[in-house]
């Protein structure tokens, strides 16, 4: 409990001063909402009835008048009217103030924890990033930061208006009457005790319903993602069945909670009316047999009804709390988990591609290592080509260097720094990876590209290209071989809007944009995985020209089976089951029984069957 505080008093940080004027206003606004039922009680006892004010309270606020004083007020009524009005004006100024400072507090912080929650997502690592749905991290940072939002606006200063009109009307109606006290609050107890236990009663429930809503998030999100793969299988009654599936849980989740939810607000309103109806029966009794005067019954009446409707609703200030809560928690199980962290003292030292590997060793899962024992050397700008079955540890071993996995044991080092005393923003600098599938954003092709560029002038929803960045993106477009395709595909060119994901592409072509997204920031070490699949052999010749051309500047890393590329590399290595089992150039490899040696032979005879199939 006392980190959960600490924390909502973190993210309320810059917005504190808000909330206190906010609970200065409720306490104000509170105070002249009781003076109109006093002015009342004045107005009809003393002016209207002539009797003197009893109680000590009502002896401060209405003293002994003389009768040409109270002849004075009676003709002119319209003065206790006005004061009532001026009272209720006030209360309305201050009830204004209370929400538009609670409305700029609510706000602020949930900006302030959107920022965080966002910033804390984008750092974590990527193993952790691969346990987590997407669908329900975005549940989490919209709908469950929405709920702590509201609650702060509104339920927060709820639960502070009800203390306080709890504090100062007691003291009052005991000065007034304290018997009639009694019978005011008779079932204010039975109205609070099952206020509580509805708190208890709804927590567990709203913490299924987000849970539910959250899964069915991800559903949604998923078949948004791959709407395409589910056409092309035909799949559409399955995943609607899927998503139905999930709806309806959430549905069932939302009903188990309303029926408590009506259960309550029925029960105590029934208690509410029963209370009111209850002042109005004994106070009218002892009011006919002049224990009571109709002024203080009259009081007594508006302050019944102020009394137990915001002791009613602070039950569901309660359950708004225990939905709270449970938001709360679901933000802070994703701010729990630990961001990707530097060394101490991080160097960042000059990068020219210079890799050493030393028995170094990784595992997902301990137990179940993914490389073992990986050595080998690579000088700067040399190409180096990986070559394995599926599953054999190649993307894994290009994701170890700019750290987005950190190795288990051994050591790797980059230009003789070791790798995790580098720091991981640094290295990444300088290295320009392209995925089998790259992601590209819904932008002009333009940005798309530029977004590689840290020279960039970047504004929040445009990229301006300088003279320079022209110069640089249209060299990178050439060596990716896709500018022609560019100019004569795409009828604005370079700013053609692509669609989410860059669906409005094909793969060789998103394949290709990412390349030169990559070689556009320049970066000392290259990593290709497996890039270059999507494209047709002439274009991947192409490709492999340029960046040849290039051969010096970038160490280079390419995932690849086809042996035109393999041929071409200065160090080729033959993973199998996470074990280098083979390194050595093109022509050394060719001669050396082993895996290399059989795929070799296996692409040859295909290419020799095909030849004579073409001739007959």
């Amino acid at each position: 409990m006392r980190d959960k505080l600490k924390f909502i008093g973190e993210i309320m940080r810059g917005s504190r001063a808000h909330f206190a004027v906010a609970a200065a206003a409720v306490a104000v606004g509170t105070l002249f909402s009781y003076l109109i039922p006093l002015i009342v009680r004045f107005t009809i006892d003393t002016v209207i009835g002539g009797e003197g004010a009893t109680g000590a309270v009502a002896d401060s606020f209405s003293p002994e008048l003389s009768p040409a004083t109270l002849a004075w007020l009676r003709d002119r009524l319209w003065l206790c009217g006005l004061a009532m009005v001026g009272c209720a004006a006030l209360q309305g100024g201050f009830d204004y103030l209370r929400a538009r400072s609670a409305s700029v507090a609510s706000e602020t912080m949930a900006f302030n924890l959107r920022n965080r929650l966002f910033d804390h997502i984008g750092r974590l690592g990527f193993q952790t990033l691969n346990t987590l749905d997407t669908g329900d991290l975005i549940q989490r940072g919209t709908s469950d930061l929405q709920t702590i939002r509201q609650f702060l606006e509104s339920q927060l200063v709820e639960v502070t208006r009800v203390l306080i009109m709890v504090a100062a009307a007691l003291p009052i109606m005991l000065l007034l009457s304290p018997p009639m006290t009694a019978v005011s609050t008779a079932v204010l107890p039975v109205v609070l005790i099952g206020s509580i236990y509805y708190f208890f009663r709804v927590s567990h429930h709203y913490q299924a319903m987000a849970e539910s809503e959250a899964a069915m998030s991800n559903v949604l999100q998923e078949n948004l993602t791959g709407i395409r793969t589910v056409q092309a299988f035909c799949r559409e009654p399955y995943e609607c069945e899927k998503f139905g599936l999930a709806n309806l849980t959430y549905r069932e989740r939302m009903r188990d909670m309303m029926r408590i939810v009506s259960t309550y607000w029925g029960f105590s309103a029934f208690l509410c009316m029963g209370q009111i109806c209850l002042v109005l029966v004994v106070g009218a009794w002892w009011a006919s047999r002049g224990l009571l005067t109709i002024g203080t019954l009259a009081a007594f009446l508006t302050y019944v009804g102020m009394l137990v409707w915001p002791i009613r609703q602070l039950g569901h200030a309660l359950s708004e709390a225990g939905r709270a809560n449970v938001a709360l928690n679901r933000i802070q199980a994703v701010l729990h988990k630990p961001e990707e962290q530097n060394p101490a003292n991080p160097l960042r030292p000059p990068i020219r591609g210079g890799i050493e590997f030393r028995n170094v060793s990784f595992a997902y899962e301990p137990g179940y290592p993914a490389l073992k024992d990986l050595s080998f050397t690579v000088e700067p700008g040399q190409t180096v080509a990986i070559l394995g079955r599926t599953g054999s540890g190649k993307s894994t071993l290009v994701n170890l260097l700019p750290r987005l996995l950190d190795y288990a044991s051994g050591s790797i080092r980059i230009d003789g720094v070791e790798l995790n005393r580098i720091e991981r923003e640094w290295i990444r600098s300088h290295i320009g990876v392209v995925l089998q599938e790259p992601f590209l954003y819904s932008k002009t092709i333009r940005e798309n590209i530029a977004l590689g560029d840290p020279r960039a002038h970047r504004s929040p929803g445009r990229i301006e290209p300088g003279a320079e960045a022209k110069r640089r993106m249209m060299e990178v477009v050439k060596i990716a071989d896709i500018h022609r395709t560019i100019e004569n595909t795409f009828h604005e060119g370079y700013e053609t809007m692509l669609g989410e994901r860059g669906v409005t592409l094909s793969g060789g072509q998103r394949q290709r944009l990412a390349i030169a997204r990559a070689l556009i920031k320049d970066p000392a070490i290259l990593i290709l995985d497996d890039s270059l699949s999507a494209v047709d052999a002439e274009t991947d010749r192409r490709i492999q020209g340029a960046l040849r051309q290039r051969r010096g500047c970038t160490t280079t890393f390419i995932i690849s089976h086809r042996l035109s590329t393999l041929a071409r590399a200065d160090l080729v290595l033959v993973l199998q089951h996470g074990h280098l089992v083979q390194q050595g150039t093109h022509s050394q490899l060719i001669r050396e029984p082993g895996l290399y040696q059989r795929i070799y032979q296996i692409q040859n005879q295909l290419e020799a069957d095909l030849q004579r199939e073409m001739a007959d």
